[in-house]
C-alpha cells in the first residue's frame, strides 16, 4: 500500500511526504521536493495555489524538513 501526503511549501518548493507500507509495516519513506516552471521561469507555490483557489497557509513543516531545507 502507498499513502501519498502533502507535508507543506515554503516561497518556492512544494514537500510532499510518502509512505509504503507493506501490511501495518513501513517499509518505505521519503520526501520529494517539488517545483513547477512555466516558459517564464519557476512558478511559486503561491501561484499554483491561487489556480486551485487555495487561501490557506502551508502545514508547519517537520522539524526535520525544515532542517533538510535550511541545509
Amino acid at each position: 500500500m502507498s499513502r501519498l501526503a502533502r507535508s507543506g511549501w515554503d516561497e518556492r518548493t512544494f514537500f510532499i511526504q510518502r509512505t509504503l507500507r507493506r501490511g501495518v509495516d513501513s517499509v518505505a519513506f521519503a520526501i520529494v521536493r517539488v517545483r513547477f516552471f512555466s516558459i517564464r521561469g519557476s512558478v511559486t507555490p503561491h501561484e499554483v495555489l491561487a489556480l486551485l483557489g487555495v487561501t490557506a497557509p502551508s502545514p508547519v513543516l517537520p522539524w526535520w524538513v525544515a532542517a533538510w531545507v535550511e541545509g
